[in-house]
């Protein structure tokens, strides 16, 4: 996947679970193509096969696989072309294996998708197909204006 100057984003190569974000099943393609639907991005994050574009105003899309709710628009569908995720406004956006991060600019850190060894950080062990929040109001992490990888320590007392 890649991110144009222009805000627009392309992706290619593998289509498994249409993780190119053009609303067709060709499972490959030789040259990157446009993914429908999106302008303004100013970043991207993606999985084996699922991506998320943030856009210039906070705005989450996602698409591809969705089995384990890793796009967080409530759904656990395959979606070929990118819906919203969540009503939140975010600054920055990762993806883990099958899960997906975001920050709000506020510092509160959101995750939705799989989650069997609690790497949600919401306290569980259930997937959530849409956004949860990850760490509280005193624990806020600060805004970023890059950010590469996304990592939290929580600090549990005996």
């Amino acid at each position: 996947m890649a991110l144009k100057s222009d805000g627009t984003v392309k992706a290619g190569d593998d289509n498994d679970q249409q993780a190119v974000g053009i609303g067709k099943d060709d499972r490959l393609f030789a040259s990157p193509q446009d993914v429908i639907g999106l302008a303004n991005v100013g970043r991207v994050a993606a999985d084996v096969s699922s991506s998320a574009a943030l856009d210039k105003t906070g705005n989450l899309w996602v698409w591809g696989a969705n089995g384990r709710g890793q796009l967080g628009n409530g759904h656990q569908d395959i979606r070929g072309t990118p819906p919203r995720a969540g009503d939140d406004t975010y600054c920055a956006v990762g993806a883990g294996m099958l899960y997906s991060l975001a920050l709000r600019a506020d510092g509160l850190a959101w995750s939705f998708g799989l989650n069997f060894s609690g790497q949600l950080g919401d306290g569980g062990y259930a997937h959530q197909n849409s956004p949860v929040g990850v760490v509280e109001a005193a624990d806020k992490i600060p805004p970023l204006s890059s950010l590469h990888s996304v990592c939290w320590v929580r600090h549990h007392g005996a």
